[in-house]
């Protein structure tokens, strides 16, 4: 039970698990990634492709549907593929309909209910004989000319080159200390940073997005604090402006500073002085720069705009963030009429 229901427990991002998702955008999402995981079509020439695939799936599931109808040969299968794909996509559409790497999962059914068309078909291209040969041959070619483009897309390249995202990884470890624990939005570069580097990782998505829609979530995610010796996060992920989901710390601004105060343990120590784990920013050559939170070491009391104004800094070594998003953020979260009781405390810190 706990594993089924693991992604509604850890996942507060409202664009998942969403009957929402159900959009006539949203399928056309989930085709152009069905498409990918059959074939890579050349880029001047991908949208007309992709007009021909959903023709083409259109046609196939048609027919299959009318061969159920007058029970044809296989009809009890085709009905068993068919409900599976439309239990599939059903999920995917409901789940994460930008998720590339599910379609992979139903391409069987699929071309298992494609072999049988083509089976029907065999009667009538008989009835053609001086052009069923060259039928047969056509669709040899297509078969073959999809293996090679797939063979010199994807599979050679994989096997010469470990991919983009290894290359962001290693840029990432490369400047991280290995001790630290490396927050990051893109699975695929944890991934690698866990498999290649052995580091340990944290999925900032589930947490950021916690922080902003959660509520069981966030106590499962900010009811301690790291416990590793220093936390390296991409600088423009603490950016306020950071789109997350349709809403940015602009628009939830509590959400956005329950957040800051999690991560770097900001704590009040007198009237006006706060204390907060300290930070520098190193620069990798994936052009990105990372702060590097130190969990064992806190500043000593300080007032709370030597905080903002070492954010500002780190900004300011980004090539993606804009140092004045932090100040920017506070005149706008403090002028909101509606403020809860701890940013209302930094609001007025800050104009003292």
């Amino acid at each position: 039970y706990e594993f089924l229901t693991l992604f509604s427990q850890v996942m507060s991002d409202p664009k998942y698990l969403s009957f929402g998702n159900f959009t006539l955008g949203n399928f056309l999402i989930l085709l152009n990634s069905q498409l990918d995981a059959i074939f890579v079509p050349p880029w001047n020439i991908r949208k007309p492709v992709f007009i021909l695939f959903i023709l083409a799936i259109g046609l196939m599931l048609s027919w299959n549907v009318r061969q159920v109808i007058v029970r044809a040969p296989f009809c009890e299968e085709r009905t068993l593929l068919m409900i599976i794909i439309a239990i599939f996509w059903a999920i995917t559409l409901w789940f994460d309909p930008g998720g590339y790497g599910w379609p992979a999962f139903i391409l069987l059914p699929i071309f298992i209910l494609a072999g049988f068309c083509l089976a029907d078909l065999m009667p009538f291209v008989q009835l053609i004989k001086p052009m069923s040969t060259w039928i047969y041959a056509a669709l040899g070619l297509m078969v073959v000319g999809v293996a090679c483009r797939n063979f010199s897309e994807r599979i050679l390249p994989m096997h010469f080159d470990k991919g983009a995202h290894y290359h962001y990884a290693s840029s990432i470890a490369a400047v991280v200390p290995s001790e630290c624990s490396i927050y990051e939005t893109q699975m695929h570069v944890y991934y690698d940073l866990i498999y290649y580097y052995s580091r340990g990782t944290r999925d900032f998505w589930d947490l950021i997005t916690a922080a902003y829609y959660g509520d069981s979530e966030k106590t499962r995610y900010f009811s301690s604090l790291d416990k590793s010796p220093c936390v390296a996060v991409d600088t423009k992920y603490l950016d306020p402006s950071l789109n997350v989901s349709g809403k940015s710390g602009f628009q939830l601004p509590e959400q956005w500073l329950g957040l800051m105060v999690w991560l770097f343990d900001l704590r009040e120590t007198a009237p006006g002085k706060f204390t907060w784990r300290d930070f520098h920013v190193v620069s990798a050559q994936n052009s990105h720069t990372y702060i590097i939170v130190n969990n064992q070491k806190k500043t000593e009391s300080l007032p709370i705009g030597t905080f903002w104004q070492s954010l500002k800094n780190s900004a300011d070594q980004s090539k993606t963030n804009k140092p004045e998003n932090y100040s920017r953020w506070l005149n706008e979260a403090c002028l909101k009429s509606d403020i809860d009781e701890s940013l209302e405390k930094f609001c007025k810190e800050q104009a003292n």
